[in-house]
This record gives structure tokens, C-alpha cells and sequence, in this order.
């Protein structure tokens, strides 16, 4: 259900019915993470899962409530799904602070770690969340299953529907279901949708165009001019 790299390089796989485990790069044979293992809920089935900067890897269930165990003692806590309005967490993130993040249909919850719980930061209508993502200049992004994407603003607690994917690049993501979303190291953004595809945006178009030779010659021609003088 989940996939993680480690600060170290290691992979983690996230089984829904059988727990974490560790892939090895050289044989890639999986093993049990047996101290995460034995901490997490028996019989619960694991949605997706993040390893925060602290280290402490959290868990979110299927059907609601989410954990975080420390990986090298087992140490772990449960945090109900009553906690976040009976919703089950979609998705765990942080932000660029580093305080964690996690989304439901109808919020998303800061980690308080002072008070050691979780506080509503934005709510929103009920919508099909299912993912959460960092757009360019720290924007916080959901994903929906049906609704498309949609821009968070904290400080402000204002959703919007994204239109553009970069400035001048419209594209009707409305209905869409977006399930990944990646700003790139050049900032062109890319975004998986079920049943659509992958759409692209360049953040810098291309000004230029290709074209043949005689189709060339032909637009010269409308304007008086000869290829042998370009």
C-alpha cells in the first residue's frame, strides 16, 4: 500500500494485512520489521504510512485512527479516529516547518507535540481526499477522487480550486481524480489522473516552434521574404 526510503537508503514496503517490511537492495528479499510489527494493531488494516524528521514512523489505518511507533524501541501510540472526527487520516505530511500534517474528507490536523495530540489547522465541504502533496512555494495541495486539485492556504484555513497548473497553463482538472502530484527540481508539474493519464506542465514553454522546411518557405514567402536571406 506504501512505499518510503530512509534517511540510510533503506526501502520500506507497507503490506495492508501483514505490516512493514524491509527490502533488501542487494537481493531484494523483503523482511519483517519485527519491533514496528509487533507494535502495530492486530488485525487492523494499514493504509499508508511517513517517517517524520524526528524518526518516528506514523501509520495510518483503513478504517479509521492513526499510530506512530519508534522503529528501534517499539515504543508506539494510537490516536483514534474520534480524534479526527470519526474520519479515517487519508494521508501524512510535513510541512516546512516540520510540523506534521495529516488530511481527511474534511480537514486537516496539525500535531501538536507540546500538548502530545492533534488540532483541527483547515477544514473544508466533505470532499473524496485521498492524497496530500507539496506544490511549488510550499503550497499544500489535495488530491481528490472526483473534485481535482485543490490549493490550501494555512495561515488563512482558504481552499481553492486549481486551475492552472503553472502560471498560464490552464488545464479543467475539475472532475478529476488525482491520486500523485510532483513540482519537479525545474518546477514543472506533473499530475497522475485515474483514468485520464499523466498531464504535464512545462514551467517554462517552449516560445519556439517546429516547422518543416517547405511549410517554412511557405509563411516566408507570405511575408516577401527568401529563406537565403535568414
Amino acid at each position: 500500500n506504501d512505499l518510503l526510503q530512509t534517511p540510510e537508503g533503506e526501502i520500506w514496503a507497507l503490506s495492508a494485512a501483514d505490516g512493514i517490511f524491509r527490502i533488501s537492495s542487494a537481493t531484494l528479499e523483503a523482511s519483517p520489521l519485527e519491533t514496528v510489527n509487533a507494535s502495530l494493531r492486530p488485525g487492523a488494516r494499514c493504509d499508508n504510512m511517513f517517517l517524520d524528521a524526528s524518526r518516528r514512523l506514523w501509520v495510518a489505518y483503513e478504517n479509521g485512527g492513526l499510530q506512530f511507533v519508534d522503529p528501534a524501541t517499539g515504543a508506539c501510540r494510537y490516536f483514534s479516529a474520534a480524534g479526527f472526527g470519526g474520519e479515517s487520516v487519508m494521508d501524512i505530511e510535513e510541512d516546512g516547518a516540520g510540523s506534521l500534517l495529516v488530511c481527511t474528507h474534511t480537514a486537516i490536523y496539525r500535531y501538536d507535540a507540546t500538548a502530545g495530540d492533534f488540532a483541527p489547522a483547515v477544514t473544508y465541504p466533505r470532499m473524496q481526499v485521498q492524497s496530500f502533496f507539496h506544490g511549488a512555494g510550499g503550497t499544500l495541495l489535495l488530491g481528490t477522487s472526483g473534485s481535482g486539485l485543490w490549493a490550501v492556504e494555512p495561515a488563512s484555513g482558504r481552499i481553492t480550486q486549481v486551475r492552472e497548473l503553472v502560471p498560464g497553463r490552464s488545464l479543467d482538472l475539475s472532475r478529476g481524480k488525482v491520486y500523485a502530484y510532483l513540482c519537479d527540481r525545474d518546477d514543472n508539474v506533473w499530475v497522475g489522473c485515474q483514468q485520464r493519464g499523466l498531464y504535464f506542465a512545462d514551467a517554462t514553454p517552449n516560445p519556439f516552434r517546429f516547422l518543416p522546411l517547405q511549410q517554412l518557405q511557405a509563411e516566408l514567402d507570405s511575408k516577401d521574404i527568401h529563406i537565403s536571406q535568414l
